[in-house]
């Protein structure tokens, strides 16, 4: 078991990588990983529980998760993070304005996310300005 954990946690890293990226795609595989059997969790408790639109929110982001592990696995790892930055932002503000479940929080955190996984300056500018955008106006 511990063999195919490791074997999953290395998905896309090849020897050509530097050591900070291969760290920063093992961190991102094991946060795929999480993020995806945490929210297929939710998703099933949801959808047993009668919130169905909570429940496809999680279904997305479990989704979202493994996208984000397939990209790796195909060495597209930029794409891989900005899709699965965005897709996360969306959702936390839209459960945020739906459930008023204090997922605007968590927008603060996708920027710190950002800022440490992101190279290009533009892109963190972007998503640091829309996600303390929509954070203040989700706070009210």
């Amino acid at each position: 078991m511990k063999q195919w954990l490791i074997k999953f946690i290395d998905i896309g890293i090849t020897p050509a990588l530097a050591f900070d990226d291969i760290r920063k795609i093992r961190i991102l595989n094991l946060v795929g990983i999480l993020g995806f059997l945490v929210s297929s969790c939710f998703c099933i408790a949801n959808a047993l529980d009668g919130k169905y639109l909570l429940a496809c929110i999680n279904f997305i982001t479990s989704l979202a998760a493994f996208i984000l592990i397939f990209a790796n696995h195909k060495h597209y790892y930029y794409h891989g993070q900005l899709f699965i930055s965005i897709v996360i932002s969306i959702l936390f503000a839209v459960s945020s304005l739906l459930y008023h479940n204090n997922m605007e929080y968590y927008l603060l955190l996708i920027i710190g996310i950002v800022l440490i996984l992101m190279k290009d300056n533009t892109t963190i500018f972007l998503f640091t300005v829309i996600n303390s955008v929509a954070f203040l106006w989700l706070l009210k």
